[in-house]
């Protein structure tokens, strides 16, 4: 199955997933930071509460879902390669994930702003002008992102939790997957609160856009 039939809503996941990372400064810089062998994202079945839906059929239970994750760094980019696998990263709020090829390689980027300052203060503005600057912002790097907090709002995920009996219980959170063949998914995951239980409240594919647009974005 391709990993993004493993993200159905209603689907039940075992997970301690690595959290965001604070670098010594917030400079903008465009670092490797991910792992091959992240923690595992294991299916565990079908929520008693939040209806799943039609595609939650053919799941093996136990299995563990193949990704690389890369890391949230709080005012810089991290990226990893990606040529077969897909990616996972998060928790978004507003950050951009971007694909690009650089000295004949794909990389997957997170641009990572934070919500301790606004937009147009650093280090918002350093991180976001020194990707704009980097390989990854000229011509012919095949750029395409997207802002997976976009795609849900907030009635939709409030929706989605009030369909638990203990809605207090889930902490919602916007997952971003890349796959492998460039597609881009906005994933609602839900955390059952104290445990490293979650179950999929669905995912929406996102049209990422391209150079042109994500560079007027991020100026």
């Amino acid at each position: 199955m391709a990993i993004e039939q493993y993200f159905v809503k209603g689907v039940t996941y075992r997970w301690a997933v690595t959290g965001p990372i604070t670098p010594p400064v917030m400079d903008g810089a465009i670092v490797r930071s991910g792992v091959n062998a992240p923690p595992a994202l294991t299916v565990t079945g079908l929520d008693a509460d939040i209806k799943y839906g039609t595609q939650a059929y053919g799941l093996t239970m136990n299995y563990v879902i193949p990704h690389r994750w890369l890391h949230y760094v709080l005012g810089r980019t991290a990226f990893v390669g990606s040529v077969t696998t897909d990616v996972l990263t998060g928790f978004m709020s507003g950050c951009r994930i971007c694909s690009w090829t650089e000295g004949g390689h794909r990389r997957v980027g997170h641009i990572g702003t934070v919500s301790l300052a606004t937009a147009d203060q650093p280090p918002n503005t350093t991180v976001k002008t020194a990707f704009c600057n980097s390989p990854a912002g000229q011509a012919g790097s095949h750029l395409k992102g997207y802002n997976p907090a976009l795609a849900w709002s907030f009635d939709e995920i409030s929706r989605v939790t009030k369909e638990s009996k203990n809605p207090g219980s889930l902490a919602p959170r916007i997952l971003s997957l890349v796959t492998a063949t460039n597609d881009f998914y906005s994933i609602l995951m839900m955390q059952k609160m104290g445990t490293n239980d979650w179950v999929c409240g669905g995912k929406k594919k996102v049209h990422g856009s391209h150079r042109a647009t994500i560079l007027a974005e991020l100026a």
